[in-house]
C-alpha cells in the first residue's frame, strides 16, 4: 500500500489479488475446509511442515532466478565495457 498509494480495500479485491498471487508478490490464501471429523484435520506440525517445504522451495527457486540474473548483469557490464572501450 505504501509502494502504490492505493488503499487497502483494493488489494483485498479478488481479481487484484488473483494477479499479486499468481505474479507471487503475496501468498495464496489457504481456503480451509471444515471438516467434521477431527482425525481428518491435518495436525499443526503437518501444517508446519508443509508451510516450511513450500517456502524452501520458494527460496530455492528466487535463489536460482538471483544466480541468473546475476551471470547476466556480469555479462551486460562486460559488454558496456567493451563498448566504453570502442568509443574512446
Amino acid at each position: 500500500m505504501a509502494y502504490t498509494g492505493l488503499s487497502r480495500s483494493t488489494f483485498g479485491k479478488v481479481n487484484v489479488r488473483e494477479v499479486l498471487e499468481r505474479y507471487e508478490v503475496v501468498e495464496k490464501k489457504e481456503i480451509k475446509e471444515e471438516r467434521v471429523d477431527s482425525k481428518e484435520t491435518l495436525s499443526a506440525e503437518k501444517r508446519l511442515r508443509k508451510e516450511l517445504k513450500r517456502k524452501n522451495e520458494r527460496i530455492s527457486k528466487l535463489m536460482e532466478e538471483n544466480t541468473g540474473l546475476k551471470q547476466e548483469c556480469e555479462l551486460l557490464r562486460g559488454r558496456l565495457f567493451l563498448m566504453m572501450q570502442r568509443n574512446e
